[in-house]
């Protein structure tokens, strides 16, 4: 599976269920009903209908790849930031400050880092995507059982992302973070839910975005001032891509953390390709199993699906490996990847804080 929010949500669904099931189609059956609804609420009734929206705050890598725990506390809008972000930060590598023309650039790095919340974190991801916008997606646990979503952007020049509706021309107030100047919108504000977003260039020719659903304008404006420009939050592996079809490149990559109940392991997923086809190669922290309509490669260890035009190695070393090829790829493509793949010496599968920085070796 791919390593984003809703694939970890995936994830919890398929483990609560009392048999096999299609986690996946559930999952897009409930995402779709819930964008029936209005956006500030669309996530609340997945996480519902997955009965985890009262999930703990999960692991916080407090450090240079060190790892802590925060407490369940459920915190509520206005409250002051005492709860854990787990990011894997490198204080060896300067933030937005002071590279600012790398941001975009690098798949393993994201030119900032957010160290405390308001509320419990119950799902994290980092990312770095093909499109050059770095960003911090986060399911937050609220007061009464309900849930809120952050997300940060951030880019050269202009963040433009399918995501971000133009808000341009709705009211909004000038704010100041941290010395600059920002515009604070109020996008939409119905019964309890609140949608807002806060932009601004906290370096020339940056531009961050912070857009939250569930939490007020002012919890917005206090995350925005917290972030912090000056650290690097790395996207690190269990296992590093050594060969990749003739003309390919790695693109991005994609940091997933959470301590849900049962446990979704930690979890990456590197983008590589060219302009016509991709691949992703997804790395789980736990062995994975079979897919159905699978074709057997080795006996025991590997597989093709046709269907989901994937291969999947189900124990490389205590990591499930899964490689969805899109485009001109196919088997071949993803076998020779999948040969090429060399699990890091010190890497630990369940624990991010000993995976490897370099994406590729």
């Amino acid at each position: 599976m791919t390593y984003d929010v809703e694939e970890s949500l995936a994830a919890v669904l398929r483990q609560r269920a009392e048999h096999d099931v299609d986690a996946r189609a559930l999952l897009d059956g409930a995402l779709v009903r819930g964008r029936r609804r209005q956006r500030g609420r669309r996530l609340a009734a997945a996480l519902g209908g997955a009965g985890v929206a009262g999930l703990t705050t999960v692991a916080l890598l407090t450090g240079p790849l060190a790892i802590g725990r925060g407490g369940p506390e459920v915190g509520t809008t206005g409250s002051r930031a005492t709860h854990p972000v787990p990011g894997v930060t490198d204080p060896t590598i300067g933030g937005a400050f002071l590279g600012p023309g790398q941001v975009g650039n690098d798949p393993s790095a994201v030119h900032f880092a957010l160290d405390r919340l308001f509320a419990p974190v119950s799902l994290a991801t980092w990312n770095v995507g093909p499109d050059g916008i770095e960003t911090l997606r986060l399911i937050v646990a609220l007061a009464g059982g309900k849930t809120g979503t952050v997300d940060v952007y951030l880019a050269a020049g202009v963040v433009h992302h399918p995501l971000l509706p133009d808000v341009t021309v709705m009211p909004h107030s000038q704010v100041s973070v941290e010395g600059r100047r920002g515009r604070l919108t109020l996008i939409s504000q119905q019964d309890d839910t609140t949608s807002s977003e806060l932009r601004w260039s906290p370096v020339d020719g940056i531009e961050a975005v912070v857009r939250t659903e569930g939490v007020s304008a002012e919890e917005t404006l206090a995350i925005g001032r917290s972030i912090r420009f000056d650290r690097t939050t790395r996207c690190v592996t269990p296992a590093q891509v050594t060969v990749l079809p003739p003309g390919a490149t790695l693109t991005g990559c994609r940091l997933a953390l959470s301590n849900a109940q049962p446990a979704v392991a930690p979890s990456v997923t590197l983008t590589a390709g060219d302009r016509i086809s991709t691949l992703e190669v997804s790395l789980d922290g736990q062995p994975i199993g079979s897919q159905p309509d699978a074709t057997p490669l080795v006996a025991g260890r590997s597989e093709w699906s046709e269907p989901w035009r994937a291969l999947v190695v189900y124990d490389l070393g205590g990591v499930g490996v899964r490689i969805v090829v899109q485009g001109g790829y196919d088997r071949a493509e993803a076998e020779l990847v999948a040969g090429g793949l060399r699990r890091a010496a010190t890497a630990s599968a369940d624990r991010p804080e000993t995976w490897s920085p370099a994406l590729t070796g």
